[in-house]
């Protein structure tokens, strides 16, 4: 009886094209063909990352294995299952459970053996350690801009834009919405006071858009007096979200003051964040 196989393919970000799925698809049926396996289904990760199992058509894939509909998961290479040995392993062994076995074309090891084992796991590790070497360049280079005050990407804020060099440099128009922002918050006026105010000038977000009775963002954002912080955030949740109210340990966390032009002087910037505190307070104490 003909043995039954699925197709898993997966590209991981812009810098490989969807033709890349194309291709791996056209080389793994050719495989099954070859060796006489019957394709009974595909499942496509398109611009997912191979370094965690967060991948939709990956979980499903898993999943419909459970049923023991199928016999094998034929990859073109193994780093399209997945690029960390630990995740590797991890559904290497669920998938035996299920009797599913994983065959990848390039690497061809025989897994019964102990040698075919081996070379596998050199392979994976391979992937990984390649992953991390690039990660931490990556993460070196963007180090070394923002030290220099050089953006590492995204939208600029709200008062700013970047010059050729990716600096940050004051908008006029827009310098001048922060500073009414900052003088009317430092002078106790509600936020719907601000958006109203904002309104009836015809200003507008970074975005186009009105501005909704909420400044927070802005006038706890620390550009405004020059400095560049960068590294703060926590990295995402294994469910893809980030916490936006949590931040790294200061010694991880890059400041660099007088970066950029400041469009807040210290003192409306200090006295803003202190009437801030006083808010939350009294909301707590009212509670």
């Amino acid at each position: 009886m003909m043995k039954k196989a699925v197709c898993y393919a997966r590209f991981s970000s812009s810098k490989q094209r969807e033709e890349s799925i194309t291709i791996q698809l056209e080389k793994i049926m050719e495989y099954c063909r070859i060796h006489n396996l019957e394709v009974v289904g595909q499942y496509i990760d398109e611009a997912q990352s191979g370094t965690n199992d967060r991948r939709t058509d990956f979980q499903r894939m898993i999943k419909d294995a459970e049923a023991r509909e199928w016999d094998y998961i034929v990859v073109y290479k193994m780093d399209r299952f997945s690029r960390s040995v630990s995740d590797a392993l991890h559904y290497q062994k669920i998938l035996q459970g299920y009797g599913v076995k994983i065959l990848s074309i390039i690497e061809d090891f025989d897994n019964e053996t102990p040698e075919g084992g081996f070379f596998n796991l050199i392979t994976m590790g391979m992937s990984q350690l390649y992953v991390q070497n690039l990660r931490r360049s990556v993460m070196a280079g963007l180090r070394q801009n923002a030290k220099k005050g050089i953006a590492t990407g995204g939208i600029p804020p709200l008062g700013y834009d970047y010059n050729d060099q990716m600096v940050l440099v004051p908008n006029p128009s827009e310098a001048e919405t922060i500073r009414i922002i900052f003088g009317m918050a430092a002078d106790g006026h509600s936020y719907a006071e601000i958006a109203r105010r904002l309104e009836a000038e015809g200003r507008k977000t970074k975005l186009g858009g009105k501005f909704v009775a909420n400044f927070n963002e802005i006038l706890k954002n620390r550009k405004y007096i020059g400095e560049y912080v960068y590294n703060r955030s926590i990295p995402k949740n294994r469910d893809g979200k980030r916490n936006h109210h949590q931040n790294k340990a200061e010694f991880e966390i890059i400041r660099i003051p007088n970066a950029h032009p400041a469009l807040i002087d210290q003192e409306t910037f200090i006295r803003v964040q202190e009437i801030l505190r006083r808010r939350v307070r009294d909301r707590k104490s009212v509670v």
